[in-house]
C-alpha cells in the first residue's frame, strides 16, 4: 500500500489509518519510508518514522491556521467536523495559494492537457503544441512540420492512426488513446 501510494499518488506526505478507516491517526513520510522499505527495517519504520497528527476543526479561519503552522512548525493538518470525522487535508501550501494564487511545487506539470500516468507514461491531448510539451518535459521533438502533437504523429505516421495504435519515433512511443471523427483527442506518450 504504501510503495503504491507513493508512485501513484503525486504528495510527499500521506496520511496512514490504522484498522479502521477513520480518525486519520499516523502520518508517514515518504522519504523516509522508502529508503527504510528498501533496507530491510520496517520494523524501525514502525517504531520511529511516526508521528502524531495535528487535527484541526472545519471551522478554522484561514489566518487562525496559518498562524497555528506557523506556531507548531506544521504544514499539513487534518480537518475534522463537528463529530470527530474526517473531512479532509489542508496543507501550508493550501492556505498560500487562498492568499497569492496558485503556487508551482515539484509535481506540477505546469502544462493544460498533460497527466502524469502512475505507469511512468504522459496523458496528452492531441492539441497541446509540440513546443510547449517540449519546454514542459525537457523533450526535442520537431516543431518544424507540424505545431501540435497530433499533427507530429499525422505527419510521421502518414495516415490517421486508429485508438490502439502505437508509433515509436524520435525517441518517444505514442498510443493513440482517442480519436473524434479525423482528429487525435488523447494520446498516450513514453520516453524511450
Amino acid at each position: 500500500m504504501i510503495i503504491w501510494m507513493t508512485f501513484c499518488v503525486m504528495c510527499s506526505v500521506h496520511p496512514t489509518r490504522a484498522i479502521q478507516f477513520f480518525p486519520v491517526n499516523l502520518i508517514i513520510l515518504l522519504v523516509s519510508c522508502m529508503s527504510k522499505i528498501c533496507s530491510a527495517r520496517l520494523e524501525r519504520l514502525k517504531k520511529k518514522e511516526k508521528c502524531d497528527v495535528y487535527f484541526i476543526p472545519e471551522t478554522t479561519l484561514l489566518f487562525d491556521q496559518l498562524q497555528a503552522f506557523r506556531a507548531r512548525r506544521e504544514h499539513f493538518a487534518v480537518v475534522v467536523d463537528e463529530y470527530g470525522d474526517f473531512r479532509g487535508i489542508v496543507t501550508l501550501e493550501d492556505i498560500l495559494e487562498e492568499i497569492v494564487g496558485d503556487i508551482d511545487d515539484e509535481h506540477d506539470i505546469g502544462l493544460a492537457g498533460l497527466s502524469a500516468q502512475a505507469d511512468g507514461s504522459w496523458l496528452v491531448d492531441g492539441g497541446v503544441t509540440i513546443r510547449d510539451l517540449n519546454r514542459t518535459l525537457g523533450w526535442h521533438l520537431p516543431d518544424e512540420d507540424a505545431s501540435t502533437l497530433a499533427g507530429l504523429i499525422l505527419f510521421e505516421s502518414r495516415t490517421i492512426p486508429s485508438p490502439g495504435q502505437e508509433f515509436r519515433f524520435h525517441e518517444i512511443r505514442f498510443r493513440i488513446v482517442k480519436r473524434e471523427g479525423n482528429r487525435l483527442t488523447s494520446l498516450r506518450l513514453w520516453a524511450s
